[in-house]
């Protein structure tokens, strides 16, 4: 069973390529195997794309892409369908056939990514998930690091004895991949969706396939040359910093929770120095473990993610500087916390960003960062994930520290794209629309007031600027709901 802290562990870590080839046509021919549509997955018809694992041996092993597709029922759709790239890298993509009602004039096609869910091979790390589970509450957090760090390590060694090449689990594969599925279901021109990790793939896309696009739509997004590995703390801290600003300016806010920033620091240290118990419900059963001042600072990390865990930060923080942990029980990041625990293939995750993110950077880069940001640095560098140093030390056990020629280097493309950020996004803030939009000649950028990550599936306003543009790329889109929106905060009585 997994434990508290294992679930929060896990969901801290998931919030937390050059020749052109638009043109060509593949060496092999991409086939579609039709199949009995999954479990929990609703679709028109489901089944898997089957390309090769390295494109440059199109003749050696392969790989099975799971692909669903919801057919517009409409009497005349458009001809242009919109895939979905999924975040993560690694987040399961079918769960997202579920969004095809919102764009009901195309067809929608929802696919696990090379590597991850019910694609094969899936890069899967159990072991992962089965070491944070076996701790107990008194196993030292660092002890706790370490051993995690060794297991995946591990499960790298396992995956390449399993003759699994990781080296070609990588952004310009999964961009090659999109491209295949568009030729096996036999569409010309297709509408990108992408969401945190899928807004990288998107422009992988944009960059390689260009003539293959009408319109891209990134939400979250995460420019090709940031230094995500060191820039991810300071997003982090940056969006806590607006949610206090923004209570501060909220006169029912401020008079409820008076002086946010002194307070949360001095639960931080109160709570690190006195841990207070805290019970979870976990698969149907109360798990009890301490929570601490860093085990707090995750769990509105945790909060930061979406707008209504954004709307209780203040009262949660108050609930607990007097001493209740009952709010927090209840509270939308625990919510979070236990939805997105074990959702993510951590296998593809290493694969994919040691050699895309985490070898353009350099552990000195990442601990000067948590120089300036000392707070942050248990909450997101203690376990293995985007922002900490036992990263590196993964990379290297897993044979993937050079980094992969091209992976950053800005987008340059004219395709129509539109760019959206919510307010208070933790790990994709809004500082970084202008960076992506750099080289994108025909593009409109929109930050999402009130909102948090993937704001265009959270938000009405949002879905609607999102749905406009993609029925017509051509003009922009309506955004006078956009100066509606503000967060509203929770209050306590």
């Amino acid at each position: 069973m997994r434990t508290y802290r294992a679930c929060l562990i896990v969901a801290v870590l998931l919030l937390s390529l050059i020749i052109p080839a638009a043109a060509q046509q593949p060496a092999y021919v991409p086939e579609f195997e039709s199949t009995e549509c999954w479990e929990n997955v609703q679709a028109s018809e489901c089944g898997y794309v089957v390309v090769p694992e390295d494109r440059a041996e199109p003749d050696g092993a392969q790989v099975r892409l799971a692909v669903a597709i919801v057919r517009s029922q409409l009497p005349n759709p458009s001809p242009d369908p919109v895939i979905f790239l999924a975040g993560g890298p690694g987040e399961n993509g079918l769960i997202y056939a579920q969004l095809a009602p919102l764009y009901g004039n195309r067809d929608f096609i929802a696919f696990d990514h090379r590597g991850a869910g019910l694609s094969e091979p899936a890069l899967e790390c159990p072991e992962y998930f089965e070491s944070l589970s076996a701790a107990d509450a008194e196993t030292e957090p660092d002890a706790l690091a370490e051993a995690a760090t060794e297991t995946l390590i591990g499960c790298g060694e396992r995956l390449a004895s399993e003759g699994i090449d990781l080296t070609a689990y990588n952004t310009a594969e999964a961009a090659a991949d999109v491209n295949d599925i568009r030729l096996a279901l036999g569409y010309e021109q297709v509408n990108l969706v992408g969401i945190s990790y899928g807004t990288r793939l998107a422009q992988a896309v944009m960059r390689d396939y260009s003539d293959t696009l009408r319109s891209v739509v990134m939400d979250s997004v995460i420019p090709t040359a940031i230094d995500r590995v060191a820039e991810t703390p300071i997003a982090a801290n940056a969006a806590l910093e607006r949610v206090f600003e923004a209570c501060a300016q909220d006169e029912a806010c401020n008079a409820a929770y008076p002086d946010l920033p002194a307070v949360y620091a001095e639960v931080i240290t109160t709570l690190n120095e006195n841990p207070i118990p805290f019970t979870m419900d976990v698969d149907g059963e109360s798990v009890e473990s301490p929570i601490n001042g860093d085990t707090l600072q995750g769990l509105i990390f945790a909060s930061l993610y979406t707008a209504p865990g954004v709307a209780e930060i203040p009262s949660l923080i108050y609930a607990v500087s007097e001493g209740s942990t009952e709010i927090l029980e209840s509270s939308a990041a625990v919510q979070f916390a236990e939805a997105v625990a074990g959702a993510l293939s951590f296998g593809l995750f290493f694969a994919t960003e040691c050699r895309s993110e985490i070898a353009f950077t350099t552990p000195e880069t990442l601990a000067a960062t948590y120089e300036e940001l000392p707070n942050w640095e248990n909450t997101l560098g203690l376990y293995p994930g985007i922002s900490s140093a036992r990263a590196f030390e993964i990379c290297a056990g897993w044979g993937l520290t050079e980094p992969r020629e091209g992976d950053n280097d800005p987008v340059t493309s004219d395709v129509p794209t539109l760019l959206m950020a919510g307010e208070f996004d933790p790990v994709t803030p809004p500082t970084w629309l202008e960076l992506t939009a750099e080289g994108l000649s025909n593009a409109y950028l929109y930050e999402v007031p009130g909102m948090a990550h993937a704001a265009s599936v959270s938000d009405l306003c949002a879905l609607g600027i999102v749905q406009a543009f993609i029925n017509d790329p051509t003009v922009e889109p309506p955004t006078d709901c956009l100066a509606t929106l503000r967060i509203q905060f929770v209050i306590e009585e």
